[in-house]
């Protein structure tokens, strides 16, 4: 019942732009982690600038397709969203294969 209050919450506050902190602390109260991508300009996996600085589109690949999830006001805000898409477990495994490969690199 609790990680449906803090779910609800974090819904709550998505409705207004976030902060990187803000999005970070919820993506910690959710268990989630946020994909960063060295290979991306927003630093984040599946968020990119919209043009004319107009937000961020947030999408992801999946079985060759390109799956829309959202559009954000910052960077953060779609990391957020994008790790909400992959879940607890894959956010984090996709977190740590991009810093493997980072630091492969």
């Amino acid at each position: 019942a609790a990680a449906a209050g803090a779910a609800a919450a974090a819904a709550g506050a998505a409705a207004e732009s976030m902060t990187a902190a803000e999005a970070e602390q919820a993506a910690a109260a959710e268990g989630l982690t946020l994909v960063r991508s060295s290979r991306s300009s927003t630093g984040f996996e599946g968020v990119c600038a919209k043009s004319k600085g107009r937000g961020f589109n947030v999408a992801r690949t999946l079985d060759g397709r390109t799956q829309y999830i959202g559009c954000t006001a910052t960077a953060e805000e779609g990391a957020l969203l994008y790790a909400r898409e992959l879940g607890t477990e894959a956010s984090a495994a996709a977190a740590a294969a991009a810093a493997a490969a980072v630091g492969a690199a």
